[in-house]
C-alpha cells in the first residue's frame, strides 16, 4: 500500500522520528494522551511522503504540511493501541524500498540511490527504519479491521454491472466476464470498507483522547481536545 486501505492516507502517517532529526532544533509541537509529538517527526513525515511520491521538497505546501501533522497525531493514536509489534522481514522492507526506488530513473546504481536519499535527508538505515514502521502499522490496521469486513455477492454483481462494465465500454473495449474479475472486485470493495472503518476508528480515538497542540501555526490542523481519555472503549468499529 502505496498501498491499499486509506491507501494513501494510511501509508503516509507511518513515518518514525528519523531523517534530519539531528539537524532540527527539536521541540514538542503537540501531545497525544501525554505522549509528545516532535518537530523532527513532522519534518521526517514530510520528507518521507515527498520521497514516496518523487516530489521535490520545495513543492510541499502549507496545507500538505498541516495534513502531515494530522497523520502524526493519528500515528500516535495507533501506536497507543498496538501491543504486539509485527517485525517486517528484510525482504519485505527491500520490496517496499524497490517500489519507491523505481520512481527515480536516475537511481539505477546504489550510489545514485544513496544520492537521492541524501537529497531528502535520509541515510539507508533511516529509510529502512521508516519503511519498517510503515509496514508494522499497516499490518496492525489490516489485522484489526479486515476480519470484520464482509462483502456480499450482490455488492460484487452491482459493482460489475453499474461501474466496471460501463467504464470499460466507454473505453471502447469489451469487459471480462464477471467470473474473471469477481475476486478483484471483492478486494476493491473490501479496501473501500476498510477505508471507511479506519476513518471512523480514528474519529472515535480522537474524541476519546487528550490532544494538545503547542505550535500556534498548527492549531488549525487538528482540533485541540480535552475529552477524558478512556471514556468509552478504544475498540475498532464492528461491521
Amino acid at each position: 500500500m502505496r498501498l491499499k486501505f486509506a491507501q494513501i492516507a494510511i501509508v503516509l502517517l507511518l513515518a518514525t522520528g528519523c531523517g534530519f532529526a539531528s539537524q532540527v532544533v527539536d521541540r514538542i509541537i503537540a501531545t497525544v494522551n501525554g505522549k509528545p509529538v516532535l518537530q523532527s517527526e513532522l519534518e521526517d513525515e514530510i520528507r518521507f511522503e515527498a520521497l514516496q511520491e518523487a516530489r521535490p521538497l520545495t513543492a510541499v505546501t502549507a496545507a500538505e504540511r498541516n495534513a502531515a501533522f494530522q497523520r502524526l497525531i493519528e500515528r500516535q493514536l495507533l501506536l497507543q493501541q498496538m501491543q504486539d509489534l509485527y517485525m517486517p522481514t528484510a525482504a519485505e522492507i527491500a520490496h517496499r524500498e524497490e517500489d519507491i526506488r523505481v520512481l527515480y530513473a536516475s537511481a539505477k546504481s546504489n550510489a545514485a540511490w544513496k544520492s537521492v536519499l541524501a537529497s531528502y535527508g535520509f541515510t539507508q538505515k533511516e529509510l529502512d527504519d521508516l519503511i519498517s514502521s510503515q509496514l508494522q502499522t499497516l499490518r496492525f490496521v489490516e489485522m484489526r479491521l479486515r476480519p470484520t469486513v464482509r462483502v456480499q455477492r450482490s455488492e460484487i454483481v452491482a459493482y460489475y454491472n453499474d461501474k466496471l462494465v460501463p467504464q470499460v465500454k466507454r473505453m471502447g473495449a469489451e469487459p471480462d466476464p464477471l467470473s474473471a474479475v469477481a475476486d478483484k472486485i471483492e478486494e476493491l470493495l473490501t479496501q473501500q470498507k476498510i477505508d471507511k472503518m479506519f476513518s471512523t476508528w480514528m474519529q472515535n480515538l480522537r474524541s476519546q483522547s487528550e490532544i494538545h497542540i503547542m505550535d500556534p501555526e498548527l492549531k488549525g490542523a487538528a482540533k485541540d481536545t480535552e475529552a477524558p481519555f478512556g471514556a468509552g472503549g478504544n475498540e475498532a468499529p464492528s461491521h
